[in-house]
C-alpha cells in the first residue's frame, strides 16, 4: 500500500507539471531558482528553531539518522491530529507560496512543496519518514498556500501610500510571510506601482467576522455542555458562476473557527473548510434567472473538538478530511428580492483521519484512512437581509491495514516510532448537518445564529463499535466587509 501512495503522489505530481501549459500563468516572470532557495531555508529556518530555540529531539539529526531514514524508508507517523493534519498541510503552503511569490502557478508551485515535505522528512528529522507527511504536507498545503497568497495579493495596493500602505503591508504579511519575504527581497515593499492591475479592482470578496458564543454539548445529550467565546470567519473569494479563466482556486470559499477563552480544554483552531475550484465549466440553463459550474473541486476539511468534562479529556468530534477532491456543481438562481445558491460535492478522500480511542501511539488517538464524502450546501438571501443557510456533509473513511504489533509495543520489542500502521481495521461514517441563519441590523452588521449536530460512527474489526454525538450552537453577532 505504501508504494501505491508514493506512485500515486509522483504520478499527480507529473500530471501538474505536464498541465502547466493548460492553464494561464501570472503575468510576472517567474524566478523557479529563487524559489527553490526559499524551500531551502524555510527547512533551514525550521529545523534551526526546532534544534536551538525549543531544542525537540528529533531534530537532533547528523549523518547516520539521514542514512538511517533513507534505509528505513517511509512509515505511518503517530503524531498528534493537530501536527499531521493541520500543522503539515499548514508548512506545506509556505513551501507553496516561496514558488508562488516567485511568479509560478499552482501547477508549477505543487513540486516546490512536495520537494521541501520529502527533504524534511528525509534529512531534517532523526525519527522515521512519515508516509501521511510526504501526502498531506504538499497536496493540502497547496489549498492553504494558494489561499493565502490570493488572499494577501487582494490587500496588497502598491498605490497607496502612508498609514493605508502600512497597515496593507502588515495585514499580508501575517497572511503571506514567504511573500512578505520576497517583497523585502525584490523591492516591492517600498514601491509604488500605478500601471498593475490589482485583485480588488476586478474579483469579488466576501469577508464576515462573527464573535460569537459557541455552546458545545459533552455529548449526546445536548443538555450538558460548556460556553466557549470564540472568533468565526468566513471567506468567499471570486465569482461562483465565472470559469472563464479557469484557473485553480479563481473561485474558493472557506471557514474557520478559534477558541478565544482562557481554557485548555479546546483547541486555537476548532474546525477550518476550504473548498477550491480546480476546473470549472459553465453550463446552460436555459433560463436568464439562473446559472450554473461544474466543476472539480478540492476540499479540506479538519473538525477538532473535546469535552469539557472536569473528570474526563476525550474528544467529542475530531475528523479531517485532508487531501480529497471531486466533481462539483454549483447553481444559483435570482428572483425578485430573492438569491438562492445550492452546491453539491462528491469527493475521493485520498487521506483522512477519525478518532479511534482503543488506540495510544506516543500522541495519536486516531486512525487514518481513504473513502469519500457528499456534500450539500444551501443558501436563500431574501431583501438583501435575511440568510438562511444549510449544510449537509456525509464522509466514509476505511482504514484498510491493522494496528498488528501492539502487544509488541507494550512489551517493549518494538520502538513507537517504527509501529507503522494506519491504525485498527476499521471503517467509520462521521456527519455534519448545519443550519444557520443572519439577518443584517445594518449597512455591514448583523446578527447570526446557528446550531449543528456532528457525530461519527466507527465500527472496529477487533473492537466494540463506538459512537460520537456532540451540538454545536453559535449566536453572536457578525461584520461582513
Amino acid at each position: 500500500m505504501r508504494k501505491i501512495c508514493i506512485i500515486f503522489l509522483f504520478a499527480l505530481t507529473c500530471f501538474n507539471l505536464s498541465a502547466q501549459t493548460a492553464f494561464p500563468t501570472d503575468s510576472v516572470k517567474k524566478r523557479p531558482w529563487t524559489a527553490a532557495a526559499y524551500t531551502l531555508v524555510l527547512n533551514g529556518g525550521v529545523w534551526a528553531y526546532d534544534r536551538y530555540i525549543t531544542k525537540s529531539e528529533f531534530a537532533e539529526i547528523s549523518y547516520s539518522t539521514m542514512k538511517s531514514n533513507v534505509k528505513t524508508g517511509f512509515v505511518w507517523d503517530s503524531d498528534r491530529l493537530a501536527t499531521n493534519h493541520l500543522g503539515h498541510p499548514y508548512n506545506g503552503g509556505l513551501y507553496f507560496l516561496g514558488a508562488r511569490s516567485c511568479g509560478l502557478n499552482y501547477w508549477q508551485s505543487l513540486p516546490y512543496a512536495t520537494a521541501g515535505s520529502l527533504l524534511w522528512e528525509l534529512f531534517a528529522e532523526k525519527e522515521p519518514p512519515g508516509l501521511n507527511d510526504l501526502i498531506a504536507t504538499p497536496l493540502a498545503g497547496a489549498a492553504f498556500g494558494e489561499v493565502f497568497h490570493r488572499t494577501s495579493n487582494y490587500i496588497l495596493d502598491d498605490r497607496t501610500r502612508g498609514p493605508e500602505r502600512i497597515a496593507r503591508e502588515v495585514a499580508a504579511a501575517v497572511i503571506n510571510p514567504v511573500g512578505f519575504v520576497d517583497r523585502i527581497l525584490t523591492g516591492k515593499l517600498w514601491k509604488s506601482n500605478t500601471s498593475a492591475v490589482y485583485d480588488a479592482d476586478r474579483i469579488p470578496l466576501s469577508l464576515t467576522v462573527s464573535a460569537i458564543d459557541r455552546f458545545m454539548s459533552d455529548g449526546a445529550d445536548v443538555t450538558l455542555g460548556h460556553h466557549y467565546p470564540s472568533l468565526q470567519i468566513d471567506l468567499e473569494y471570486g465569482d461562483a458562476m465565472d470559469a472563464s479563466e479557469n484557473r485553480p482556486f479563481d473561485y474558493f470559499f472557506g471557514s474557520t473557527t478559534m477558541h478565544l477563552g482562557s481554557s485548555n480544554t479546546q483547541p486555537l483552531f476548532c474546525d477550518i473548510n476550504i473548498t477550491g475550484r480546480l476546473w470549472g465549466r459553465e453550463i446552460e440553463t436555459g433560463s436568464d434567472d439562473s446559472e450554473a459550474v461544474f466543476g472539480i473541486w478540492q476540499q479540506y476539511d479538519f473538525y477538532h473538538t473535546r469535552s469539557a468534562r472536569e473528570d474526563e479529556d476525550n474528544p467529542i468530534f475530531n475528523f479531517s478530511e485532508t487531501v480529497a477532491a471531486g466533481p462539483g456543481i454549483v447553481f444559483r438562481q435570482t428572483g425578485n428580492n430573492t438569491v438562492f445558491h445550492q452546491a453539491l460535492f462528491a469527493d475521493v478522500i485520498g487521506l483522512g483521519a477519525v478518532e479511534n480511542s482503543n488506540i495510544f501511539i506516543i500522541e495519536r488517538h486516531y486512525n487514518m484512512g481513504s473513502g469519500f464524502a457528499l456534500k450539500s450546501l444551501s443558501s436563500l438571501r431574501l431583501w438583501n437581509r435575511v440568510s438562511l443557510s444549510f449544510q449537509a456533509k456525509l464522509f466514509y473513511l476505511n482504514t484498510w491495514g491493522d494496528y498488528t504489533s501492539r502487544d509488541d509495543v507494550a512489551a517493549g520489542l518494538l520502538d513507537p516510532l517504527y509501529t507503522d500502521t494506519m491504525g485498527d481495521k476499521s471503517y467509520s461514517w462521521a456527519f455534519v448537518l448545519s443550519p444557520t441563519l443572519r439577518v443584517n441590523v445594518a449597512k455591514h452588521w448583523g446578527i447570526t445564529l446557528s446550531a449543528s449536530r456532528l457525530g461519527r460512527d466507527s465500527h472496529y474489526k477487533s473492537f466494540p463499535d463506538s459512537k460520537a454525538r456532540t451540538t454545536d450552537v453559535r449566536f453572536g453577532i457578525y461584520y461582513n466587509l
